[in-house]
């Protein structure tokens, strides 16, 4: 009843072009992908079979989410050992929802979270909302993982988020614009 992994949307897509790629690659995983026994090594096998070099497959970044991950702690936690073990990279996507007590951050040891739009919205009106993602991103950083801000869409956000020295955000500061807009921006 299970699909091969490699038939998986975006993995094999991904690894073909991995190797053709300057900086890391994240593939999310799916729910039903990331509980596969034997993930590590069919991951590899995939690999193999683009033409991906084992040199550059730690450049390859897996992302699965909190809410994934919460559902059986443990077994994540197992899951991602073993990637972590073959020299892959984990993401966890959606963080800071409250789901995922900072407890298992410390356990994952995920290369890096990328922290959930809902954590930092309206971050000027909501009360203590600050404070708490300086604490999570300051744990990060204590921990050695990576801090990514996606959803990032008002300027005060942006600027908040660069002062705590987030290493990447994405979003979009400005509505869609034209091509002709677009043409008129540049310099």
């Amino acid at each position: 009843n299970s699909c091969p992994l490699s038939r998986g949307i975006g993995v094999q897509f991904g690894l073909e072009y991995a190797e053709m790629m300057t900086v890391p690659l994240t593939i999310r995983l799916s729910e039903h992908g990331f509980w596969q026994e034997n993930l590590g090594q069919q991951l590899i096998s995939i690999a193999e079979e683009v033409g991906l070099s084992q040199q550059r497959l730690p450049t390859v970044l897996f992302s699965i989410s909190e809410e994934v991950l919460i559902k059986q702690p443990e077994r994540g936690m197992k899951q991602i050992e073993a990637l972590q073990s073959l020299g892959m990279g984990v993401v966890i996507h959606h963080f800071g929802l409250g789901r995922l007590s900072l407890q298992w951050l410390y356990r994952f040891q995920p290369m890096r979270v990328e922290l959930d739009v809902e954590l930092f919205h309206c971050i000027e009106k909501a009360h203590g909302r600050e404070k708490v993602v300086k604490a999570i991103l300051c744990m990060a950083r204590e921990l050695g993982i990576e801090i990514v801000a996606n959803g990032v869409e008002e300027g005060v956000v942006y600027q908040f988020l660069q002062q705590q020295e987030v290493i990447g955000m994405g979003g979009s500061l400005m509505p869609p614009i034209s091509l002709q807009q677009f043409q008129q921006l540049q310099p």
